[in-house]
């Protein structure tokens, strides 16, 4: 039957069980069901109505043929993302390293690598510095958001309300103040005992009363320039946060551009792999 052979050489057509298409095994040309002949520009038609798996089908055909055709392992790679073209994979991904990351490791993207002709190298570059500027935007927007929480909390520190304190702060407090007393007592004693010695007309009980009395005193002395430069050195960490997050904006805007820019880079450059692709159909 004419359906079975080939258009241009007359040999018969091989027909796998898992493929929608017919091969030449003469003259290698490829044919669809209705015996059109099918090309490359074929499996772009196919993969961008989403008949992906026809598309494969179609491409692995092809590389068998050609393996070293870059168009062919181009057009296989972005059969093989679930968002494509690569340009477009990658702008949906761009917040996610671990895809960026599974693009550089997909199997078609390294083969790409070896066979892309040198006038057209400049894609892997730039399709590999968008990844490396994207992850560094990822970092930068990470180190953004902490220290943003982290200047919120320091620039919002007053004055402690004790009725907020944990257990344990409360516990705390309570043990610098008992210590500070203990340790003027402590000291009372020895006080009272040279003084005894010294002048024993004065009073014991006297001498322990002042004791306690300056103890507590200090201890309110002591706590409150403690809390005066506690808050002052949160506002200072704020302070320092807020410039810092500043100066990280404008290295995130910077970045961002560049990112941009690649982008355009990477359209500009699979608008010729496509142009490429539809003028080998009609030279074929």
């Amino acid at each position: 039957m004419r359906g079975y052979t080939c258009d241009s050489c007359g040999s018969n057509l091989s027909h796998r069980k898992d493929s929608p298409f017919y091969l030449c095994t003469f003259c290698g040309k490829i044919y669809a069901e209705d015996m059109t002949e099918a090309s490359l520009s074929t499996v772009r038609y196919l993969r961008i109505n989403g008949r992906t798996r026809e598309a494969r089908s179609l491409i692995t055909l092809l590389i068998e043929k050609d393996p070293d055709d870059y168009r062919y392992i181009w057009e296989m790679l972005n059969c093989s993302l679930p968002v494509y073209p690569v340009s477009k994979y990658l702008v949906s991904k761009s917040d996610s390293p671990a895809q960026l990351r599974n693009l550089l490791e997909n199997t078609w993207y390294r083969k790409l690598r070896k066979v892309i002709p040198p006038e057209n190298s400049s894609y892997i570059r730039d399709v590999e510095e968008y990844v490396d500027l994207s992850n560094r935007l990822n970092d930068l927007n990470g180190s953004i958001n902490k220290n943003r929480s982290s200047e919120k909390i320091y620039s919002e520190v007053r004055k402690v309300d004790y009725s907020d304190l944990t257990d344990a702060e409360t516990e705390q407090k309570k043990s610098l103040a008992a210590g500070i007393i203990y340790g003027y007592f402590f000291l009372a004693i020895i006080a009272a005992v040279i003084l005894h010695i010294v002048a024993p007309g004065i009073q014991l009980p006297g001498i322990f009363f002042v004791s306690i009395i300056a103890g507590l005193i200090t201890y309110y002395v002591v706590e409150h320039f403690t809390e005066k430069k506690r808050i002052a050195d949160s506002h200072n960490k704020a302070s320092r946060l807020k410039h810092q997050i500043l100066n990280e904006m404008t290295d995130r805007e910077k970045l961002q551009q560049e990112a941009d820019e690649l982008i355009s880079a990477i359209k500009e450059t699979e608008k010729i792999f496509t142009e490429d692709i539809e003028q080998d159909q009609v030279m074929s």
